[in-house]
């Protein structure tokens, strides 16, 4: 797109680098970045990424990645390896400590693939989607997952897990967001998307509403027309190839943009440069990362699309965005290396 600036950085190389994300200290923002296979886990300053820390080195399988503390704890899935070898899979917790980093099995969860620790009122809950619960060869979906909530009892793990979602097959989706102006969860699988509402008590029950009916494998939110009102970007079939942008009509959800997209993986969707706009990436074809913008508030739904990158392969994204820049912070798989992009303008 004319008039914008990239700027690629290679953080450093992490065979199979996968979850990323970020860590809000008192000392600073961290990153951190782990490996689907065996190849590990560092901890990076964010402003000053050349300062790493090695967090564990033969573990591997991480999906998933929140924090837990304000001085910097987080929990992480592992043992979820690819071609879903996860019946092992577990919550590890891993602590800042005079040391380094210090990893502890915190919570054993078969075919746990993403997670998410909420707080409502001072209290912490986790919720857990799992993938399946087993498996009997790689591709068997005869036994759906659940995704569940149960409360942190003082930091440790919950005593018990609720369904919320009793039965989901290939739960591959979770995307903690904004819609409505509430805090949501959107999380996807063959049954379709569905939304939860964050509740507005902690002891209020949690509820899922099913907003499509058709398999998704990820999804966003953002008012990419800027009507006000939030478009639900959703990624086609399981690893699909093709993404969607579906326009809430009446009370219908109806597709008004959709674009090729090889083995889809990674959406982001919000501010970009002052104008709402569209992560994606994919890992299949020329394994690419995109950003579209809707030039103009009319109804035709034409869209800018800036390559950020090609041949890298993204499998998540990392997003900082203010009005002057927006960093992404990419795993890139393909080329097994954290790769940062800084959008300015020019």
């Amino acid at each position: 797109m004319d008039g914008i600036s990239i700027c690629r950085e290679v953080l450093f190389s992490l065979p199979m680098c996968y979850a990323v994300n970020q860590l809000h200290t008192p000392q600073g923002r961290l990153g951190v970045c782990a490996s689907e296979g065996r190849g590990g886990c560092r901890v990076y300053d964010w402003h000053v990424p050349e300062a790493q820390t090695p967090v564990w080195h033969d573990a591997g399988g991480c999906m998933s990645i929140s924090q837990l503390e304000p001085e910097g704890a987080f929990l992480a899935v592992q043992n979820f390896f690819p071609g879903f070898d996860a019946a092992e899979a577990c919550i590890v917790k891993t602590s800042p400590t005079p040391e380094g980093w210090k990893a502890e099995k915190w919570m054993e969860y078969p075919y746990l693939h993403r997670f998410d620790i909420v707080e409502i009122q001072g209290r912490q809950f986790l919720v857990a989607c799992q993938l399946c619960k087993a498996k009997a060869f790689r591709d068997d979906g005869s036994s759906p997952g659940v995704t569940a909530v149960g409360e942190l009892d003082g930091g440790r793990p919950p005593r018990d897990m609720q369904p919320i979602i009793p039965s989901l097959t290939k739960n591959h989706g979770f995307c903690r967001t904004m819609r409505n102006g509430r805090e949501v969860l959107l999380i996807a699988g063959s049954e379709g998307l569905y939304e939860v509402a964050v509740p507005g008590g902690a002891d209020l029950p949690w509820r899922a509403e099913r907003l499509l009916d058709r398999e998704i494998s990820d999804a966003v939110t953002v008012d990419l027309d800027g009507d006000g009102v939030e478009e639900l970007v959703t990624i086609e079939g399981f690893h699909g190839d093709e993404i969607a942008v579906n326009k809430l009509c009446g009370d219908r959800w109806e597709i008004v943009y959709r674009f090729d997209a090889p083995f889809a993986h990674a959406l982001w969707g919000g501010d970009i440069l002052g104008r709402p706009g569209l992560l994606a990436a994919y890992r299949g074809g020329d394994g690419a990362l995109m950003m579209l913008q809707k030039p103009d508030a009319e109804g035709n739904w034409r869209m800018q699309t800036t390559v950020i990158d090609r041949d890298v392969a993204p499998t998540n994204l990392s997003v900082t965005s203010a009005k002057d820049a927006c960093v992404i912070d990419a795993s890139c798989g393909k080329v097994q290396q954290l790769v940062r992009y800084t959008l300015t303008r020019e």
